[in-house]
Formats: structure tokens, C-alpha cells, sequence
């Protein structure tokens, strides 16, 4: 579309299992560590220059991940 932006934020989040049909019936689990977590925002960062926010989930993640995130791009 003409004046489109493309890709305005990119948002890495993790698999929550809680309460979902994956986990009940197969037993998956979200085996995401902190560290894989901040190297996926520091690896975005490099990846993917045409996007200029990188976002980190705190949500998702907890508040002191997503603070130690913005160390590395977010």
C-alpha cells in the first residue's frame, strides 16, 4: 500500500502454557530461560535493522528480565 511503514515493533514472546490444551495434553512446558530471552532481543536488534522498536515483554517475562533486556536493544 502506498505510504506503508512495514514492520513498526518487533515483540520476541515466549509460549505460555498455563491453562492451555498443549500442556494439558502433551505436557508442554515453557523451558525459556532469562539469558535465551535477552539473547533473542540482542540477536533481533542485529537481525532486524529495518525495525526500528524492539520491544521486550515484561509480561511475559517478569519486569527485571525485561529491564536487563534493554541492555541488550530492547
Amino acid at each position: 500500500a502506498e505510504g506503508a511503514k512495514g514492520f513498526l515493533a518487533f515483540i520476541p514472546c515466549s509460549f505460555m502454557e498455563v491453562d492451555t490444551f498443549l500442556a494439558k495434553a502433551s505436557g508442554l512446558k515453557n523451558l525459556t530461560t532469562a539469558d535465551e530471552y535477552i539473547r533473542m532481543i540482542a540477536l533481533s536488534r542485529i537481525m532486524l535493522p529495518n525495525v526500528k522498536n524492539i520491544q521486550a515483554s515484561w509480561l511475559t517475562v517478569s519486569k527485571q528480565t525485561a529491564q536487563l533486556c534493554l541492555h541488550a536493544g530492547a
